[in-house]
């Protein structure tokens, strides 16, 4: 794996005068998402796993790498979309952009603040999307959905995002990371996640797991916010 710096989306439990959120209940309660970007009150301040601009780690993999994956004006989900900054980067690439998250709140956000492509968004559940989308997307863009559920859910996430892949496809992930020696949860602290950081062979196994496997390195980001954070960076397609 090859190791870098880079912005990265930051956690709940952030040290920039945001109260620390309360870890849900049900890790994949829809309300726990919902509950935070209502009480945000339109400030993306207040929602710190939101950078109000696009993924400098999918700006990176779009610079560098994408072209030689994926072909211009390929259709292109986004899940867990969130405000919509990593949907739009990649709609002003010429990509037919879906983009959907579980919040009708984040979703209402992101068409106010992007109106003349506001048809992109719409509500939606990884764990169960429209039937149409089955194999539809040429590119599957996960950043962070995956870990911020806990371990017990990454299997159905992981099933939900490659059922959405072409055949041909290509899904790129991005998720908090950690070493195999550290555990997938706080043993200490007011907040247990999200997020949940994955190791690189646990990421690698659950996209196997559905028929994928990684194209090239895995990279090991590094976040330039206080205190650092671990990220990984993979591209996977179908096995042979």
């Amino acid at each position: 794996m090859t190791k870098t710096t880079i912005a990265g989306p930051e956690p709940i439990a952030v040290q920039r005068g945001v109260s620390a959120a309360p870890a849900p209940a049900t890790p994949i309660d829809p309300n726990f998402y919902e509950t935070q970007y209502q009480q945000a009150q339109g400030e993306i301040a207040q929602t710190p796993w939101s950078l109000g601009a696009p993924n400098p780690a999918l700006v990176s993999w779009l610079n560098a790498q994408a072209t030689s994956l994926v072909r211009p004006g390929c259709r292109v989900v986004v899940v867990g979309c969130g405000l919509g900054d990593d949907a739009i980067e990649l709609s002003h690439r010429g990509f037919d952009v879906t983009a959907f998250d579980l919040s009708p709140t984040a979703i209402q956000w992101a068409q106010q603040r992007f109106p003349q492509e506001s048809q992109r968004f719409c509500v939606a559940d990884v764990c169960s999307p429209p039937s149409h989308w089955r194999h539809r997307f040429d590119l599957v863009v996960d950043i962070s959905t995956l870990s911020g559920v806990a371990p017990e859910h990454w299997a159905e996430m992981a099933r939900g995002a490659a059922d959405l892949l072409h055949p041909n496809g290509v899904m790129l992930i991005i998720c908090a990371g950690r070493g195999d020696d550290e555990p997938a949860k706080p043993l200490d602290g007011p907040v247990s996640g999200p997020p949940y950081p994955l190791t690189a062979d646990e990421l690698r196994q659950l996209l196997a797991c559905n028929g994928l496997t990684l194209i090239g390195e895995l990279e090991d980001l590094m976040s330039d916010r206080s205190p650092p954070r671990r990220f990984f960076l993979g591209a996977f397609g179908r096995c042979g």
